[in-house]
């Protein structure tokens, strides 16, 4: 009884976490509404940050960084998803 227990509530947990997830991933997705001028320099953006992360910064800032570049590559990923390019060499 207990085993079966056991595992109805495991399967809950994932069965929850799961759905979290994908509710994430759902708002990642269609939080930003994206045209071809905002995904044309988006790769090299991203590669500014990366750079200005690689430097020194104050914790503050290393957060505000963090933040840009999700910003970024959630934006990337819906550029990529439109089919749309994001370098100026595309």
């Amino acid at each position: 009884m207990k085993t079966q227990m056991s595992q109805t509530i495991k399967a809950k947990s994932i069965l929850a976490l799961s759905t979290m997830l994908l509710a994430n991933f759902a708002i990642a997705t269609s939080k930003y509404q994206v045209n071809k001028y905002q995904c044309k320099n988006v790769t090299s953006e991203i590669a500014e940050i990366d750079n200005k992360l690689r430097a020194g910064y104050s914790v503050k800032r290393g957060e505000e960084l963090k933040a840009e570049l999700r910003k970024l590559k959630s934006i990337k990923y819906t550029c990529k998803q439109k089919g749309l390019p994001t370098t100026s060499d595309e």
